[in-house]
């Protein structure tokens, strides 16, 4: 047995140098992947013998006999091929899981459609696999029949076209445009597709999911294919789930998807059925190593941490102490851990580490003659000796990882003598050696395979025009740069604050002191409302405001306490609007005119809009650097104030509570100007009818400005 520890560099130590061969700025993962091929290779270089039970005797080991087993190796398995790739020993990493296998996903994935057909990703699968056969080309010409909706619907529309033209005219002809092929293939999938949702409905599951494999011949397509009677064999294990679900038909088609879909989220996944590899080392799951076993096996990352992120819900559900939740103080938002909580995270963490434990047995006896232990550590110094004991709980409930165990088992099997250095050492149990960060090539990481320099022949030298293209396209710009900073979906007041931000002598700051009778922006004091809150209660008010009673001050003021009453205005927020600026609309001759046509009013009317370059740019809302190309265009959402829909023409009205007087409201008026005029070319386009005039009215002031 070995064992290797990896020891972690600290951060900003420059390990990055060519001394050590870039063995700093590699990931924990990439190290121990390289600390493993180097340590493989020296095995197989030397000849390390093992048992061959066939021939009864030893014999020199082959990468076939090797393993490399990982608690979780997808997020790892890319790592380990590119440092065994670098050190030239050949990985064979295992196949996904049963549910993963190609053959199973376009069965479930048939399944999917036969219980909802309208999903394109399970539709797409089984239209490109064996079950029906169509090429991306096919599938292109499917499509562009209907670019609007789902998938679905695109191919019974393509199958009723090709089916028309079909009996219209010779068949040679009638499908030129359609593709005869693509069609008689997607007709006789929709054809089979109806009798099997209708047998579903009839008989049992794996009885329709046999009907299906027969009519489809996908058995004899896949014997066809590599690995052909192993993928056989994934199908007929499907079918057996089927088989043992059919006195469940009852509960439905979509209650074995689910249960399907809990296995795989729950990694309680099926081993895929392999046939025998090739002479490379085998990289796998622990989970999936259950019932094998290799002459040579690497357990490798023991220093990965254990996942515990499920004990740190807000809720724990124990089947002792029940419902535990975390506990939230009434005038506090962070939680803390009432006694049940903890209670049931105790004792959860302890059925975690014993899963843990049990999962660490099975990895520790796949090896039949040799095994490696390889874990990265923060700490790279012998450990000390002691006499040997069992270890306690509180030890074993402390580990965050299988290192920690076996960091705690070393002292009492080792002695101060069997250390040779500060960096390896051995007894007649176990070899050990600790990689350090600057000692890569002396620790046999450095092991690399010199792989021949590529040398370019004189005539495959770049001629000219080559290189002339190569540099173009290297120096080639997008040619749709505006297109990349402009956002597709934005808003009016987005575009208005750009508009604003742009022109640096309009552009606000609040340092600045505020021109003579302008209002400030400041926050209101205790019981005061800010600009904005006082502002947003104005607009409310007049969204609400019964048209019919806002002809006298009193009624309007009726009207506020009735908001107040029904929960629509809080008592600060009526106190705070301007009575008589709201008057004076109301009794002004555009509020008359509105009050005329109160059945024609819209309030707090939302928008979305399609607006090009040009409207932008004829606004003053262009973005910054060049302008959108021609065919580009930007969705506008907003919200009018007030819209007046007339049968011939549209008016509108935006209300402000800017308190501005004399010079300043025609100057604050033209800042507006670019908003109205994108509110007007907005109603314009959805009601077909042109915007007359455009008000904008200051309630503090009482005065209404027309916008040209």
């Amino acid at each position: 047995m070995e064992l290797h520890v990896v020891v972690k560099p600290e951060r900003g130590g420059g390990g990055d140098s060519e001394e050590d061969g870039g063995w700093g700025d590699l990931e924990a993962t990439e190290r121990e992947a390289r600390v493993i091929a180097a340590r493989l290779r020296e095995l197989r270089d030397e000849g390390h013998e093992i048992w061959d039970d066939e021939a009864k005797a030893m014999r020199p080991v082959a990468w076939s006999d090797m393993a490399v087993l990982l608690r979780s190796p997808a997020s790892r398995a890319e790592a380990f091929a590119k440092e065994f790739h670098r050190a030239g020993v050949p990985l064979a990493v295992a196949r996904g899981g049963f549910y993963e296998s190609l053959e199973v996903s376009d069965l479930l994935g048939l399944l999917r459609l036969l219980d909802n057909p309208l999903q394109d990703l399970p539709l797409l699968a089984v239209l490109r696999s064996p079950l029906v056969g169509l090429s991306a080309s096919e599938l292109a010409r499917v499509r562009v029949g209907r670019t609007r909706g789902c998938f679905w619907d695109a191919l019974r529309q393509f199958q009723r076209e090709g089916a028309n033209t079909s009996d219209a005219s010779d068949t040679s002809d009638a499908r030129a445009g359609a593709d005869a092929d693509g069609w008689a293939k997607v007709d006789g999938f929709l054809k089979r597709f109806d009798v099997w949702r209708e047998r579903m409905r009839q008989t049992s599951l794996s009885y329709c999911l046999e009907t299906a494999l027969a009519e489809t011949h996908y058995e004899a397509l896949l014997q066809a294919e590599a690995r052909g009677a192993e993928r056989v064999a994934n199908v007929r294990r499907l079918l057996d789930l089927a088989r043992q679900y059919d006195p469940y038909q009852r509960q439905g088609l979509y209650r074995f998807l689910r249960f399907i879909e809990a296995q795989a989220d729950a990694e309680l996944d099926l081993a895929a059925s392999t046939a025998t590899a090739a002479d490379a080392v085998q990289l796998l799951s622990i989970h999936r190593s259950k019932g094998l076993e290799f002459p040579v096996v690497v357990v490798a990352c023991l220093g990965a941490a254990f996942n515990f992120r499920a004990l740190e819900e807000d809720i724990l559900l124990d089947e002792h102490f029940g419902l535990c939740p975390r506990v939230v103080p009434p005038d506090a938002e962070q939680s803390y851990p009432s006694l049940p909580w903890w209670l049931a995270r105790q004792r959860e963490r302890r059925e975690l580490l014993g899963e843990e434990l049990r999962l660490l047995y099975v990895a520790l006896t796949r090896a039949r003659d040799t095994l490696v232990l390889v874990g990265s550590y923060a700490k790279g110094e012998p450990w000390p000796t002691e006499a040997a004991r069992a270890l306690t709980d509180t030890e074993v409930v402390a580990a965050r990882n299988f290192l920690h165990w076996l960091r705690a088992w070393l002292p009492q099997v080792t002695d101060a003598e069997d250390w040779a250095d500060d960096s390896h050492g051995g007894n007649g149990l176990l070899r050990w050696r600790i990689h350090h960060s600057d000692g890569g090539a002396e620790a046999g990481v450095g092991v690399e395979v010199e792989m021949p320099s590529p040398v370019i022949a004189e005539a495959e030298m770049l001629a000219v025009e080559d290189w002339a293209r190569l540099e173009q396209r290297v120096t080639a710009e997008y040619p749709w740069v505006a297109a990349t900073l402009e956002p597709a979906k934005t808003s009016v007041s987005v575009l208005r604050r750009r508009q604003i931000e742009a022109d640096e002598e309009a552009k606000p700051s609040k340092y600045s002191q505020p021109a003579s009778g302008s209002f400030v922006l400041k926050r209101g004091g205790d019981g005061e409302l800010t600009a904005t809150e006082r502002g947003t209660a104005h607009h409310t008010f007049m969204e609400l405001v019964a048209v019919a009673r806002t002809g006298t001050l009193a009624e309007l003021r009726a009207e506020g306490a009735r908001m107040v009453e029904q929960g629509l205005l809080r008592a600060a927020e009526a106190a705070a609007l301007n009575w008589a600026g709201i008057a004076g609309f109301w009794t002004s001759e555009l509020g008359e005119a509105v009050r005329r046509n109160a059945t024609r009013v819209q309030r707090e009317l939302p928008f979305t809009a399609r607006v090009d370059g040009a409207d932008l740019q004829a606004l003053g809302l262009h973005p910054p650097g060049p302008p959108l190309p021609a065919g580009e265009f930007v969705v506008i959402q907003g919200v009018v104030d007030l819209a007046l829909i007339l049968p011939d023409e549209i008016q509108l009205v935006d209300f402000k509570t800017d308190r501005v007087s004399g010079e300043e409201l025609r100057a604050k008026a033209r800042a507006y100007e670019p908003q109205l005029g994108l509110y007007a070319r907005a109603l314009e386009r959805i009601y077909h009818r042109p915007v007359r005039r455009k008000w904008l009215y200051f309630l503090e002031s009482g005065r209404a400005l027309e916008v040209y």
